[in-house]
């Protein structure tokens, strides 16, 4: 007796961790829909046997026709960069609300929606953040994604909402972590005051198998989760595993703290004047200045099986390959 395949619409799956959970559910045999906007770039969907629904997110009538009949959803989109608040309130919370507008009148059953550690708070003393430590954001980036978890909050008596909240992620088609290999590979490694600093960070084919996890979990839902390794790691280990698998030697040259603010105030102007989000804004610098941001898997391991199974040294070099194979470095 053959089973009907389970249907996951995806938002933002033409994107880096989009693509990468398509590929994943597509491999497990379920069917995927992306909802997408009409001027999305969708190279990475191309090879990829997915549903492709150009219908953006604003119109709630729209989301829920694509949502009509699917098993499991996915909110993915939102918005990392802007040039105000209104931007990153408007990319990650109003769309948010279009989309479980869309749900209800779906009546979607599974509803995953990623977040950010950057909604918790740095750690302190190098103890991991969990998912009770108290919010204090240090960027409107991170507020946003803490309205945004309050919304999902307010729908939760009306919809099964999980909330996921992964680090900095990195693999192959990411942009962002990718400038920091990029950087690496000159053979120069800038490093923020005297202190060592700390991340968690988590590899892109665990992060989505996570996602998949959470999903496929009646304990995770109305819960809010960390998806990270179970380990953290220093920024110069992190450089480190990127030099060796690069075969580089590399010199680290360290910034005073003091030098930083006044530094991302003279590129966040220049970025102003020329109408596009900052690089480096006051924000990011005041984020970077924090000798943690390390969080803990600890509840997403005991509420649904979730585990780290990249180690740092074979996903760094996982992710080099790619980039060389795709002339990116």
């Amino acid at each position: 007796m053959s089973t009907k395949a389970p249907i996951a619409v995806i938002t933002g799956a033409n994107g880096f961790v989009g693509s990468h959970l398509s590929e994943l559910l597509l491999s497990k045999g379920w069917k995927v829909r992306s909802i997408i906007r009409s001027s999305s770039n969708t190279k990475w969907l191309d090879h990829q046997d997915v549903e492709l629904h150009p219908v953006g997110i604003t119109d709630i009538a729209l989301v829920a026709q694509v949502l009509q009949g699917a098993d499991y959803l996915f909110h993915l989109a939102g918005t990392t960069k802007s040039i105000n608040e209104q931007g990153f309130y408007d990319g990650n919370v109003e769309t948010t609300r279009v989309v479980l507008e869309a749900a209800l009148q779906a009546q979607l059953t599974n509803i995953v929606v990623s977040s950010s550690l950057a909604a918790s708070a740095p750690a302190q003393n190098r103890t991991p953040v969990t998912e009770e430590t108290a919010s204090n954001p240090f960027s409107m980036y991170g507020q946003s994604k803490v309205a945004q978890e309050a919304l999902c909050k307010e729908y939760m008596d009306r919809l099964p909402i999980t909330i996921v909240r992964p680090p900095i992620i990195f693999g192959p088609r990411d942009t962002e972590v990718f400038l920091f290999f990029k950087m690496v590979n000159t053979g120069f490694v800038t490093a923020v005051g005297s202190q060592e600093k700390y991340l968690s960070a988590v590899f892109i084919n665990d992060l989505v198998r996570g996602l998949m996890q959470a999903a496929s979990s009646e304990a995770a839902i109305g819960e809010t989760f960390f998806i990270t390794s179970e380990e953290f790691y220093s920024w110069s280990q992190f450089a480190d595993e990127i030099a060796r698998a690069l075969n580089k030697k590399t010199r680290t040259i360290r910034i005073p703290q003091a030098l930083l603010k006044p530094i991302a105030a003279i590129s966040e102007g220049i970025d102003r004047l020329r109408g596009r989000p900052a690089t480096l804004s006051r924000e990011k610098a005041r984020e970077m200045a924090q000798e943690a941001w390390i969080c803990s898997a600890a509840k997403a391991t005991k509420l649904f099986g979730y585990r780290q199974e990249w180690q740092l040294k074979d996903s760094v070099k996982q992710t080099v390959d790619w980039y060389r194979k795709e002339g990116w470095l």
